[in-house]
């Protein structure tokens, strides 16, 4: 029998090694990752490291993390090496997916879909870039098992087939982002557009209106291909919760919708999710009022885009902290938004100086520093604003990390009476 390789032993490929011993088909399993620790969990596991020998390796499982242009990736490849995604190595055991994609809105609109789904008693569950590991889906029984799994994708977990058709994709919007990865914007684009290419021949394409790159894509796609377009004003009239209250909740809730009603939710079920749905962590999450001022956490806020559509619906006047590892990004949107309105920026981090060259803002090192000056300098009344820009890794283990500090530093002032 050949080998099976776990390339990357984060979540996903720790849940894909445990559908693989559920399975049971009698291939070795071994681990390559650089990360210490990571192979110690493996060896904890049973699973042992791989001894380099790519003879005998037959499927090799790869991590979203890890880019395709890795040496090892070429080598399997050549030497007639399957290489699959983790989503398609679980696909065999999946309930209908419905695919969610975007560059901002994915992990909201994911969560929304499945809020409202389940408003209507079916049982659905969201899975992949927004957390649980797909394979870990696939382990559950059938007695367990969700009718239907809405499962967020990544760019980087697009690279590779998905091993399955979606009985519905939702592409939020897209606009530059990961430019550290792909050689161009055009690739960024055509990479998430492949969860549309990827639908089932009666599958419905849930699309924004009036996204320039979006419609570019759209008119070259096959006429089969059902298309449906919307916009906040779907849902004008729906009482919402705060959530879901700006130009960019109402957004999400039209489009979450609109596959909710192509899936048969009742409107009675849509309304009420819309209403008491209460939002994602460290996605425009209100932390508090500390010292007069509201404290806003959007740490997931990690591109130019992103920033941009937060400062439109924050309430000035705007402290807004920026910074972190960059992603090869054009900063001067984000000056363009701040331009007339009473918007202060602090910077910090890897990509601090480029930020504060960028909106004229004030640099420090740290997000704590940052965090300190933003509680003397805002006026009261005032919105104090975490949305940097930038991804976590220069001084986090990941967003929600930095989003955790941001509101542990923002109580250190105290809470309102």
């Amino acid at each position: 029998m050949g080998r099976v390789l776990v390339v990357g032993f984060g979540r996903s490929g720790q849940a894909a090694a445990r559908l693989h011993r559920a399975r049971n088909d009698g291939r070795t399993l071994s681990v390559y990752d650089d990360n210490s620790g990571n192979l110690r969990a493996a060896e904890n596991q049973g699973v042992q490291p791989w001894d380099g020998c790519i003879a005998d390796v037959e499927q090799a499982i790869w991590s979203p993390g890890i880019p395709l242009s890795h040496p090892l990736a070429t080598g399997l490849a050549a030497a007639g090496c399957e290489i699959l995604s983790e989503v398609a190595f679980a696909a065999p055991d999946l309930p209908p997916v419905v695919g969610v994609t975007g560059t901002n809105g994915k992990s909201t609109v994911t969560g929304l879909l499945v809020h409202l789904i389940s408003r209507s008693g079916r049982h659905a569950v969201a899975a992949g870039n927004i957390g649980t590991p797909v394979s870990e889906v696939a382990l559950q029984t059938k007695n367990t098992a969700p009718e239907i799994v809405v499962l967020e994708l990544s760019s980087y977990q697009l690279e590779l087939p998905l091993g399955l058709s979606p009985v519905g994709a939702i592409l939020t919007n897209l606009a530059p982002d990961h430019l550290d990865r792909y050689a161009d914007v055009t690739t960024y684009y055509r990479t998430k557009w492949r969860l549309v290419e990827a639908l089932s021949s009666a599958g419905l394409a849930v699309l924004p209106k009036n996204d320039d790159a979006v419609e570019a894509l759209a008119a070259a796609v096959i006429p089969k291909t059902r298309l449906e377009r919307c916009d906040g004003s779907l849902v004008d009239g729906w009482v919402t919760g705060e959530a879901l209250d700006s130009p960019s909740g109402r957004m999400n809730l039209a489009q979450a919708a609109t596959m909710a009603r192509y899936l048969g939710i009742p409107e009675a079920a849509l309304r009420q999710g819309g209403e008491d749905f209460d939002g994602l962590p460290h996605r425009r999450q209100v932390i508090g009022r500390f010292g007069g001022r509201l404290w806003i956490d959007d740490s997931k806020a990690t591109n130019v885009a992103a920033v941009v559509a937060a400062l439109h619906d924050a309430k000035e006047p705007v402290v807004i902290l920026l910074g972190g590892q960059g992603k090869g990004e054009d900063y001067e949107p984000i000056a363009d938004a701040m331009m007339g309105r009473r918007v202060q920026a602090i910077c910090y981090g890897q990509d601090g100086a480029a930020l504060a060259k960028a909106t004229g803002g004030q640099r420090v090192e740290t997000l704590a520093e940052a965090v300190d000056i933003a509680r003397d300098s805002a006026p009261l009344g005032a919105t104090i604003l975490l949305a940097p820009a930038c991804a976590s890794f220069d001084q986090f283990t990941d967003y929600a990390e930095r989003g955790r500090v941001f509101a542990s530093l923002a109580a250190e002032g105290g809470g309102d009476s």
